[in-house]
């Protein structure tokens, strides 16, 4: 199995966890509030080295402690995450590690109510799981979204001070919105090819993916690019910030030509939110040939029977760790799987 044992200490509401004799389906059993969420959080952040919270560490931290510590057996390899008054130790074989390495090879991915987001969000939330979802393949795409958003806020800087010396910033401007405009454009390309594929397993319906861009790429993108920055230059100087680039660029879901954030039901929006998921988990199970962990989390909320279905015998092609408030929403799904009885911050298996 990926995981074969973890080991959880003074993490959330987890005050001493040790787990192991997982099988490919999980169920985490508990009442809301009771800790399965957290738990998926650990194994999480185990394998990711990352909080799927858009929390810092020491939030982490089980109240009243001074830190925390994470490990266990994934994929073969002994990981270790340890938090202490702002220290972080990672490990891999007993082997301190750096954060950009800390992540290979251990892939791993949740998907949560909020995460609907991925369809029906606003124009930040779509672009956010873009970014996201390369920053999880792409080490190069990371660094050159950090670089394209400190010489944007350079550059709105100058807006707003000396508008003359604008010009200055925009060589590397135009260059890192290049490079992230490209790989935007091919992944969108690429998952939504999976997407489509995935989503009429639930629906047989079709879908597509379609980029938005600011600005209409006739030749290359960077002078597609350099032509609509000349084009806004007086209108910029009147807001005073930057109208044109990948900062403001996003996704939209066409479902038969109509928009799919007011066409699709709750079910199917959910649906295909999964397929998002799930279209990602192929290309990293590619990229890294090893099946990602895959963490549910309240997923088969307003989705009938018949998809709860196909979702769970979609799921067992990887390890699963599914939480649920009661097991008689996948009455007669499963044959084979564990059980894990969760309250307040103690799981015991049944």
């Amino acid at each position: 199995m990926s995981l074969s044992f973890i080991k959880v200490l003074n993490f959330r509401n987890i005050e001493q966890l040790e787990l192991g004799n997982f099988e490919r389906l999980n169920i985490l059993l508990g009442p809301n509030g009771s800790g399965k969420t957290n738990f998926l959080e650990s194994l999480f952040l185990l394998c990711s080295g990352t909080s799927f919270r858009n929390v810092q560490w020491k939030d982490l931290v089980k109240w009243g402690k001074d830190s925390f510590y994470i490990g266990g057996i994934v994929f073969e390899s002994k990981k270790e995450i340890g938090y202490s008054f702002d220290k972080k130790i990672l490990k891999i074989d007993n082997k301190a590690i750096d954060f950009g390495n800390f992540f290979v090879d251990t892939p791993a991915i949740v998907f949560l109510p909020e995460d609907i987001q991925i369809v029906t969000g606003t124009p930040d939330e779509r672009r956010n799981f873009i970014d996201q979802a390369l920053c999880l393949i792409d080490m190069e795409y990371e660094e050159n979204l950090k670089r394209y958003h400190r010489v944007l806020r350079q550059r709105n800087a100058q807006l707003k001070q000396s508008q003359s010396e604008v010009f200055i910033w925009n060589k590397e401007f135009i260059e890192t919105g290049s490079r992230i405009i490209e790989k935007r454009l091919n992944f969108v390309q690429n998952i939504g090819k999976i997407i489509q594929k995935i989503y009429s397993d639930f629906y047989e319906e079709e879908i597509v993916l379609r980029y938005l861009n600011t600005f209409k790429i006739e030749h290359s993108i960077e002078d597609s690019f350099r032509g609509a920055l000349e084009r806004s230059a007086g209108l910029e100087k009147e807001k005073k910030f930057t109208l044109i680039g990948p900062h403001r660029d996003c996704y939209e879901v066409l479902y038969f030509n109509k928009n799919a954030r007011v066409s699709l039901s709750q079910g199917q929006k959910r649906a295909l939110a999964l397929a998002f998921k799930w279209s990602l988990m192929e290309i990293m199970e590619n990229l890294f040939k090893k099946k990602p962990i895959l963490l549910l989390d309240d997923v088969l909320l307003e989705i009938d029977s018949i998809r709860r279905k196909k979702i769970i015998e979609k799921s067992i092609h990887y390890q699963v760790f599914l939480t649920l408030t009661s097991k008689e929403i996948i009455k007669g799904m499963v044959d084979f799987h564990s059980t894990f009885a969760v309250d307040d911050g103690i799981i015991k298996k049944e």
